[in-house]
C-alpha cells in the first residue's frame, strides 16, 4: 500500500511538472521578424548571386500573402531559405477576437508576422501583410494577447485571443496548409495545462483516500 501511495503520488507531481511544460506544445511557435531578411525582389532563387539578401513577397488577396527569404553563403554556396509562409491579415480586432489556427503537421511554424524596422520592409508595410509597421512593440506582442499558444493547443488547433489593447489589425504567418479562422468570442475548450492540473487534482483526491483507507 506504501509502494502504491508513492507512485501515485510522484505521478501527480510528473503531471504538474509536463503540463508546463512545451512537451504538450504542437510545432514550432516563435514571433517571425521579416526586418533584415534582404530586399524585396520576384526571383530571389534565380537572381541570388545579385542579391544575396532577399525576400519574395506575393499578395494572395486582401486578406492574404506568401513570403519566403533567401540568404547565400559566398564562402559555402550555401543557400538558406526561410518559409515559405502564409500570411493572415485579421480586422476589426476588438476585446476578445480569437484567432485560431489549424495546423496540418505537427511541425508547422506560425506565429506573428512583424515588420521590423528594415527600410526595405516598406513595400511590404504599405501593403499591409506586416504587424506593427511603427515598431511601437518592439516586436514583442505578449500585451495585447490575453491567451497566446503554446499553452492554448488542443490538437492540431492553436488559439491566440486579443485583449483589445492593440491595434485593430494583426498579421499572422503559418506554414503552407494552415488556415485560420476568426471570431469575437473565447474559447470554452479547456487548455492542455488547465485540463492536466484537473488530471492531478483528481489523483491527489484519489491518494487522500488511500491514506485514509
Amino acid at each position: 500500500m506504501k509502494n502504491i501511495r508513492i507512485t501515485l503520488g510522484l505521478s501527480c507531481l510528473l503531471i504538474l511538472v509536463l503540463s508546463a511544460s512545451s512537451v504538450f506544445a504542437n510545432g514550432v511557435r516563435s514571433d517571425l521578424s521579416a526586418s533584415g531578411k534582404g530586399v524585396q525582389n520576384a526571383d530571389c532563387a534565380g537572381t541570388i548571386q545579385d542579391n544575396p539578401a532577399c525576400f519574395q513577397f506575393s499578395v494572395v488577396s486582401s486578406t492574404e500573402a506568401t513570403w519566403e527569404a533567401f540568404s547565400l553563403d559566398f564562402e559555402t554556396a550555401t543557400i538558406t531559405t526561410t518559409g515559405p509562409y502564409n500570411l493572415f491579415m485579421i480586422n476589426g480586432i476588438v476585446n476578445g477576437t480569437q484567432v485560431t489556427f489549424t495546423l496540418p503537421g505537427a511541425t508547422d511554424a506560425f506565429g506573428s508576422f512583424f515588420c521590423g524596422d528594415d527600410p526595405n520592409m516598406a513595400s511590404i508595410s504599405a501593403a499591409g501583410f506586416c504587424s506593427d509597421p511603427t515598431n511601437a512593440l518592439f516586436e514583442d506582442a505578449s500585451g495585447i494577447f490575453s491567451q497566446v499558444p503554446p499553452l492554448n493547443v488542443v490538437g492540431n488547433e492553436a488559439i491566440y485571443i486579443f485583449n483589445g489593447t492593440g491595434p485593430t489589425s494583426w498579421v499572422f504567418y503559418g506554414s503552407p496548409g494552415a488556415t485560420v479562422s476568426t471570431s469575437n468570442g473565447s474559447t470554452n475548450v479547456p487548455e492542455p495545462s488547465t485540463l492536466m492540473l484537473l488530471v492531478a487534482g483528481a489523483g491527489l483526491l484519489a491518494f487522500a483516500k488511500l491514506r485514509r483507507a
